[in-house]
Parts: C-alpha cells; structure tokens; sequence
C-alpha cells in the first residue's frame, strides 16, 4: 500500500501544483527532479523494508522497536528547539515594537 501510494504520488503531486497554481499570476515552476529523487528515496528504504521484512522477521521487528523509539526522542527534541526558536523570536519581536 504504501509503495502503491508512493507511486502515485509521483504523478498527483504535479498535477495537483497545477491544479492549485494556476491561480497564480506568475508562471510556477514545479521542480520534477526534485519531486522524483525525493520519491525514488522514500520507494527504495519502502522496498528494503519489505524484503527486510521477508527475508529476516526477527530483525525487522528489532529495527521497529529501535526506529520507534529513536522516532519518539527524536520528535521531543525537535519539538523543544521548535519552541524555544519560536519563544525566541517572537521576545525579540515584541522588544522592537
């Protein structure tokens, strides 16, 4: 499934940006080699995944144990430094009003 829509997503995130960007007076330009490396990435480690998953269960269970713990502190750290830029800026913000 996720592959499936991974794919489609290569060809429905364009038409999409033309859909909505011709509402735009300026000519848009949708960067397509950017767009398709960025795909080409997410449809390789999906397919290593899966044949992760094939060939070794055990050790596919362990790298979803580890990634998801890794995931968690990852996302509590970003959310901290998130914050303090945020608290940051907007102190120096209202310092210059």
């Amino acid at each position: 499934m996720t592959v499936f829509s991974t794919i489609l997503a290569l060809g429905f995130l364009p038409l999409n940006m033309f859909i909505y960007g011709r509402s735009f007076e300026s000519e848009l330009e949708i960067p397509y080699a950017n767009l398709s490396i960025t795909v080409a990435c997410v449809l390789v480690f999906a397919f290593l995944g899966a044949i992760t998953n094939w060939r070794a269960p055990k050790a596919s269970i362990i790298i979803t144990k580890v990634g998801s713990t890794s995931h968690r502190r990852l996302k509590y750290i970003l959310v901290c430094v998130s914050c303090i830029r945020v608290f940051r800026t907007a102190r120096l913000n209202f310092w210059e009003l």
